[in-house]
């Protein structure tokens, strides 16, 4: 727990290390990272580990840590964006049925788990998304944030969010969506990158989120996310005022839109020398 992902280049000593959640992009950004190291494409085989387990790369200088790099990454994401994101990919049911609608059934525990954590003793294989915004908002009135699943925690709860910092450590933070990322990438030297320009595939995992208006929110499910997210955007230097919180939302509600960027913009923060 609290471990994360890090790089020392074997030739010239430098290292980076990342932290990024589940549903903020990381199956993009870990492709990337291996394409960059390697010289070459991750390629999946069926009965083959997933990219996000770095440490099954057998890459020399990638590995676990809980000490961030000379560059320490951070990648965020809306967080109202991201607890949709995870409900169209995790738990969402097909439209008008209680049937699931996600692509891997494996992940439907996580309803379970999200419905007891509310105490809820429902049997419901899947959910509505008003349905899961009323769960959300529960579990968040219960204190028990911090039980959520990795897809669903509070961001700003990830221990690698706040590492300690050690001598004339840099910490970069990204705001915002994975594609502020990709320019980054590109600009970093001295890492004796194979491939210094790695391709950052925004639509590699990304989920159908249905026509519009079949997964729209009611103005009292974007309420009760607004609610829950105030405290992450805080904690993330996010505006959160209620003005931006519910333009945003009437953007959103259908899930189809692309993620307003007006508030989730890239900053740089370098800790003192």
């Amino acid at each position: 727990c609290g471990e994360f992902f890090k790089y020392t280049s074997p030739l010239t000593g430098k290292s980076i290390s990342l932290c990024i959640c589940a549903k903020c992009g990381s199956t993009s950004i870990y492709f990337a990272l291996f394409e960059a190291i390697t010289g070459k494409e991750y390629v999946w085989v069926p009965g083959s580990f997933a990219v996000q387990s770095y440490w099954k790369w057998g890459v020399p200088g990638v590995e676990k840590t809980r000490l961030p790099g000379d560059l320490h990454v951070h990648v965020v994401r809306d967080p109202i964006d991201r607890l949709v994101s995870g409900f169209h990919s995790k738990v969402r049911c097909c439209p008008g049925s209680s049937e699931p609608c996600v692509h891997d059934s494996k992940d439907l525990y996580l309803v379970k788990h999200l419905l007891r954590l509310a105490g809820n003793q429902s049997d419901a294989r899947c959910l509505h998304l008003d349905d899961f915004a009323r769960i959300i908002h529960q579990i968040h009135g219960l204190h028990k944030q911090n039980a959520l699943d990795q897809h669903f925690k509070p961001q700003h709860l990830l221990p690698c969010a706040w590492p300690t910092m050690r001598g004339k450590k840099k910490y970069i933070s990204l705001r915002g969506t994975i594609g502020q990322v990709a320019p980054v990438l590109h600009l970093l030297v001295g890492f004796d990158f194979a491939q210094p320009r790695p391709t950052v595939d925004l639509k590699r995992h990304a989920v159908p989120r249905g026509r519009s208006g079949e997964y729209d929110l009611s103005k009292q499910s974007s309420a009760r996310l607004c609610q829950v997210a105030r405290i992450e955007y805080k904690a993330l230097g996010m505006d959160n005022s209620s003005s931006t919180c519910s333009k945003y939302m009437r953007k959103k509600v259908s899930g189809a839109t692309q993620l307003a960027n007006s508030s989730a913009t890239a900053s740089v923060e370098s800790a003192k020398e």
